[in-house]
């Protein structure tokens, strides 16, 4: 079983007046010991003349996708790893 994260950010994006939003281009930025991740997504935007084009958007999560700690916040103190 996989999680549906991704299609409630996509339906929450359509939601927000994106029409037709998708998510596509996923990153993972693995930095010091944290992760974040990015992406970019595409939509329909109609124009005054009544035509549509395709636009893209960066998108940033405010959430980790592992472990679901809010970036920016300071991470609770942990055992210190050796090598």
């Amino acid at each position: 079983m996989t999680c549906k994260c991704i299609d409630r950010i996509t339906k929450g994006l359509q939601e927000k007046g994106y029409k037709n939003a998708s998510i596509n281009n996923r990153v993972y930025m693995l930095d010091d010991y944290r992760t974040e991740m990015h992406a970019t997504f595409d939509y329909q935007e109609t124009l005054k003349n009544g035509k549509t084009r395709k636009k893209t958007m960066n998108l940033s999560y405010s959430h980790c996708p592992f472990c679901g700690v809010e970036y920016g916040k300071p991470e609770p103190p942990g055992e210190e790893v050796e090598g």
